[in-house]
């Protein structure tokens, strides 16, 4: 092969090398140049502020409807008033709830209050947390129109409960509390389940309420609102499990380094608002009404005028389709049948409602608002529900309020099927009347009133088990002179925390990344017990992402014990090492973090507390209330019994 030959491979060669190189750094430099714009357009995106955004979504509901129909709805309501109601809705988030996937989470705004417990306030005559155990306790569960939307919090079903309750009963030596359980886009499946949830907590009323029909025939398929969400969540967290092994090798270190890129930060925005979106166009169902105690439907055939009707809308097979409106009331029956048996196990009395809805037994007329093709189900879904109430036993605390508003002749929703204050009022009465009527008030009292002479007042069937307990020796409080304290406002100096139990201290995450307090302590490396516990009270105020840091340093390998949680939830976000969150009086929370120290090269214990994630958009406060480091110390044989 001579010179030239070669020299012409070489030629080749080295052309297509420079190609692949001119190829590689044109792609880097776009790839640096798409996530600098993406980086800029993501802090576009985050100078709309929450309240901006609520501003917004308040303001395209007024210029909707007007203001001339929400006078209609609100007629004692200024227009001033009836703006910061609605510019309040929006403020409403979702937290994960065991099993039930999610609930309200907790706010705090004008018109709008959700506790941290997940129930919403119901105006200044709300009941104590935890429960007060003198009292008649009753939860009421169901979907956005249980929780209220478009009201007040003293304006709802479950507040006027309370109030029509407590006005027939105000003879009786028991106090009346009604606790508003519901969950926007909740149905009887998930209801029963939050229900159970609140058991297993320990929070066991003397009455629960169930309202439904709405919710049942939206989710008809019996999956809840972000069940998609979660399917696609499990899909791809196994796929990258698969692909990438349990351990963190270099592959999950590239996975971390891709998420962390604006280009795929702000896909990953994108993708939630158009979540949220999706979610307030056709997530949000809507909970449920009643069904009169002794009374039973007079016509299984009663449906809106149909010139009314048929002149708005045109409904097809897929929203009418009569062997799925059998499966809903088939599954409705399922979970009335669960939760029944739960109430009785536990000694509480039960009460089913079925709830009125727009397109049954409703004149139009009065009903400006168009009705979301799912939710017109119920159009075909309630007749066929009410020829099975007009033909089964479903019990005398089954109470069929779907026809209540058939003579109404007014305005009684304020959106497309969410009530007025009037609305939310007829349908308490007749829950009410069911209560009553039934005997099941009555049989509560009595219940509670033996309970309470006998001196067996307990949070339900209790199971005690008898173990032997780890003995603490503290070591020191939380946080002394000598913590150190980074990027953080605080309501009084380091120098006066002495006595934080009653009001505490606001911490205020000040930073441009992360404010922490923390303190170090030094550790016996011949101790032969190394558990260690932080202990912390805190009550949430504005910040939604604290955390709890407890780290064994000093030696060759540190051991850290993390714990985040949400304030606002007290939902725990991320943890490693033993933790536990407990609920005290005054509204406190305290924390516990837990963790052994196994390097005995470690000889200092570092405690760091997070008051927020530190965003500079999302800085906030929490409220501290003392704490303290201590010793974890095994139990000796024998001890405990």
């Amino acid at each position: 092969m001579d010179d030239a030959h070669l020299d012409r491979k070489r030629g080749r060669f080295a052309g297509f090398v420079r190609s692949i190189l001119i190829i590689l750094i044109n792609t880097i430099i776009l790839f640096v140049i798409a996530n600098i714009a993406a980086a800029y357009v993501g802090r576009k995106a985050q100078s709309v502020t929450n309240e901006e955004h609520r501003r917004r979504t308040g303001e395209a509901v007024l210029e909707k409807y007007g203001f001339e129909f929400f006078r209609r709805v609100y007629p004692e309501k200024t227009d001033a008033q009836i703006r910061q109601l609605i510019l309040d809705i929006p403020a409403l988030r979702t937290a994960y709830e065991p099993f039930a996937e999610f609930r309200s989470a907790a706010v705090l705004t004008t018109n709008l209050n959700v506790h941290q417990a997940g129930f919403r306030f119901l105006g200044e005559h709300q009941g104590p947390w935890p429960l007060d155990r003198h009292a008649l306790n009753i939860f009421v569960f169901g979907g956005s129109t249980t929780f209220g939307s478009g009201v007040e919090d003293d304006k709802t079903i479950p507040a006027a409960l309370q109030d029509i309750l407590r006005s027939r009963h105000s003879g009786s030596d028991a106090r009346i509390n009604v606790y508003n359980f519901g969950v926007g886009a909740f149905f009887s499946t998930q209801e029963v389940t939050y229900f159970q949830n609140q058991l297993r907590y320990g929070n066991v009323p003397d009455m629960v309420v169930f309202i439904d029909g709405l919710n049942d025939f939206y989710f008809w398929d019996g999956e809840p609102a972000n069940a998609q969400n979660a399917r696609n969540a499990i899909y791809v967290i196994d796929s990258l499990s698969r692909q990438l092994g349990s351990d963190r090798s270099p592959g999950w270190h590239l996975v971390q380094f891709l998420k962390s890129l604006p280009a795929v930060k702000l896909m990953q925005a994108l993708a939630e608002k158009s979540g949220k979106d999706e979610w307030t166009l056709s997530g949000r169902g809507e909970d449920a009404p009643s069904i009169a105690n002794a009374a039973r439907p007079p016509s299984a055939n009663n449906a809106p005028p149909r010139d009314m009707y048929e002149s708005r809308y045109s409904d097809g097979f897929e929203i009418s389709d009569p062997r799925r409106i059998r499966t809903v009331i088939e599954r409705y029956l399922v979970n009335k049948g669960i939760a029944q048996g739960a109430a009785d196990q536990f000694g509480i009395e039960a009460v089913f409602a079925w709830q009125p809805v727009p397109t049954y037994n409703y004149d139009l007329a009065h009903h400006p608002q168009g009705v979301r093709q799912a939710h017109r189900r119920t159009r075909y879904g309630y007749p066929a529900m009410a020829e099975y109430a007009a033909t089964h036993r479903l019990g005398a605390n089954f109470a069929w309020c779907a026809d209540i508003q058939r003579e109404a002749g007014r305005p009684l929703y304020v959106d497309q099927i969410h009530y007025s204050e009037e609305g939310n009022h007829i349908v308490a009465d007749c829950i009410a009347d069911t209560m009553i009527g039934s005997g099941a008030l009555e049989r509560a009292m009595t219940r509670l009133r033996l309970q309470v002479a006998a001196g067996e007042r307990a949070p339900g069937a209790e199971v005690r088990v008898a173990t032997a307990a780890m003995a603490t020796q503290t070591i020191a409080p939380l946080f002394g002179p000598r913590a150190q304290v980074q990027d953080m406002d605080m309501s009084m100096p380091l120098s006066e925390w002495r006595d934080l139990a009653s009001q505490g201290v606001r911490l205020r995450d000040a930073s441009e990344n992360f404010a922490a307090i923390s303190e170090t302590f030094p550790l016996d490396r011949d101790a032969a017990d190394r558990d260690y516990q932080v202990s912390v009270r805190i009550k949430p105020y504005s910040s939604d992402y604290f955390g709890l840091v407890m780290s064994c340093v000093g030696g060759a390998h540190p051991e850290h014990f993390v714990m985040f949680l949400n304030p606002e939830t007290m939902g725990v976000i991320s943890a490693s090492g033993y933790y536990r969150i407990e609920q005290e009086a005054g509204g406190w929370v305290r924390v516990m973090q837990a963790g052994t120290c196994r390097d005995g090269g470690n000889d200092q214990l570092q405690v760091s507390l997070y008051p927020r994630h530190g965003r500079p958009e999302g800085r906030g406060e929490i409220v501290f209330g003392g704490g303290e480091v201590a010793r974890l110390v095994a139990p000796t044989a024998g001890s405990g019994r």
